[in-house]
């Protein structure tokens, strides 16, 4: 470069600065202090809290946490999912600059069986830039609050898989708490990113705790397990996560512990979370899980109680529970934001329990940088070009390949190049591509397949490198439905 060039950079380089230093200060002499990017985060927290009405407050601590406008404050949806990819195709999407596809990695529990730690962290690091990706898509066009364009994100399940009935089998990574935490703890890592001042995206474990029980009745069933239980198979993989994983936040489960709901229980919340575990950022409840100590568990009659057996348990946050339109806590879908005043008013609650539990939740959402100017957060560059990127889908298809596991090989392998080789494909999603769609807890993908019959049976859908097809090429394919549920009263389709 030239002197007269390097002189040019230079002086850009200072007026820049000089910009970013006058705008920096929460946009000049009107800006409030929180706004200062330069000041401590604790002390940016206390002066935001300082200007908050009660109501406020509350508003503040639900998933769907709206702006402030007199404040220069921006709505933030908490509610995503990045349980094996980022996104969920139950989502509102719609005018958010994200098309609701992204990549989709197997299911976790496929994961799992490779037992490889790097993997999964690769896995996590790409969820977390598609989730950035949608978030920056969503904030250039002024839109915030959409479900899935937030940045803390539903994911990994941490929970162990115990009991046969559950059903959210498909999302644990097993039975084994060292495995768990160690495979949660990589994925939470991934996500949330390496840098020392702002995290890509916050990670949510989940479902805390002992909640492995039957899915027809997880939102009111009583977990009675003893300590030795408790200690050494159902928390080690959260404390791992915590510890190890430094995840950001933890969903506590529908269930409850010893009589009492998870929701309001000081047992898991303060005794274990805060106290045993030193943990200091946020406690989350599931979807309703506040409505649900009234509603399911008929624990208490009151949902301005509810809300004060919750927060005085320890917990921090409360998820959207799609309250009915008209009614008292339809806005935003929250009990907290609709009955914590009168619990208040009523001495049921003190003022500074909410303070405390918004030191926690704005201490993740500062590390997020929402608030920051995009030039000071390293993360706010990362485009749509990523979702789907052909780095991402090379890596779910290394991921597909090494969640397969041979349990037995009964003279098969390796297989015959000459003679016709014939397959049985047995079961109701072999030749379905939906169930990939729908409750499985990701997006559409962005680089959508065939169903497993039509990968097998169309060759304009093979892989370049279809190793099955290239080495056998006489090959018979042939498909039956089977059992469409665990009961199997139809056996017509075999």
């Amino acid at each position: 470069m030239s002197a007269n060039g390097q002189r040019f950079s230079l002086e850009m380089g200072l007026l820049w600065l000089l910009c970013a230093t006058a705008s920096g200060r929460g946009g000049g002499a009107d800006g409030f202090p929180f706004q200062d990017y330069a000041l401590p985060n604790a002390e940016r927290i206390e002066d935001f809290i300082s200007r908050l009405t009660l109501q406020e407050k509350a508003e503040q601590l639900v998933s769907m946490s709206p702006g402030i406008p007199r404040l220069n404050w921006t709505a933030l949806n908490w509610r995503s999912e990045c349980c094996h990819g980022w996104g969920f195709t139950g989502a509102d999407y719609k005018g958010s600059g994200w098309n609701g596809t992204a990549t989709v990695f197997p299911q976790v529990i496929g994961l799992s069986a490779s037992m490889d730690e790097e993997l999964i962290e690769a896995i996590g690091h790409a969820a977390g830039v598609e989730g950035r990706a949608a978030y920056n898509a969503a904030k250039k066009q002024g839109i915030h609050g959409h479900m899935m364009t937030g940045l803390h994100c539903f994911g990994p399940t941490t929970n162990v898989n115990h009991d046969p009935r559950w059903g959210r089998i498909k999302r644990t990574w097993g039975e084994d708490p060292f495995l768990t935490g160690t495979l949660a703890s990589a994925h939470i890592k991934g996500l949330q990113g390496g840098d020392e001042r702002y995290m890509k995206m916050a990670a949510d474990v989940n479902m805390f705790a002992v909640h492995s029980g039957p899915d027809s009745i997880r939102t009111h069933f009583n977990a009675d397990v003893s300590d030795r239980e408790l200690f050494d198979y159902y928390l080690p993989a959260f404390e791992q996560t915590i510890k190890e994983g430094k995840v950001s936040s933890v969903m506590v489960a529908y269930s409850a512990f010893r009589g009492v709901p998870d929701n309001c229980n000081p047992t898991l919340l303060t005794d274990v979370l805060l106290n045993r575990w030193n943990f200091s950022m946020i406690s989350f409840s599931d979807n309703s899980g506040v409505r649900g100590i009234v509603a399911t568990q008929k624990y208490t009659s009151s949902y301005a109680n509810a809300s004060a057996l919750s927060i005085n348990a320890g917990l921090h946050q409360d998820m959207a529970s799609g309250g009915p339109s008209g009614t008292k806590w339809s806005y935003g879908g929250c009990i907290w934001n609709a009955y914590m005043l009168d619990a208040v008013q009523a001495g049921l609650v003190k003022e500074s329990q909410l303070d405390a539990a918004l030191r926690r939740v704005l201490g993740v959402r500062f590390a997020l940088g929402s608030e920051d100017p995009d030039w000071l957060v390293p993360f706010s560059d990362i485009g749509m070009d990523t979702i789907g990127c052909q780095a991402h889908s090379e890596l779910a298809i290394e991921a597909a390949r090494k969640s397969i596991v041979l349990l037995k090989n009964n003279n098969t392998l390796p297989l015959s190049t000459t003679s016709t080789m014939k397959i049985l494909l047995v079961g109701p999603h072999v030749n379905s591509t939906s169930v990939y769609f729908g409750g499985t807890y990701s997006a559409f993908p962005a680089r959508p397949t065939g169903s497993i019959l039509e990968m097998m049976t169309e060759p304009s859908l093979w892989l370049p490198d279809h190793a099955l097809h290239r080495t056998i090429p006489n090959l018979d394919v042939k498909y039956a439905a089977g059992c469409y549920d665990v009961v199997c009263a139809n056996k017509e389709h075999f």
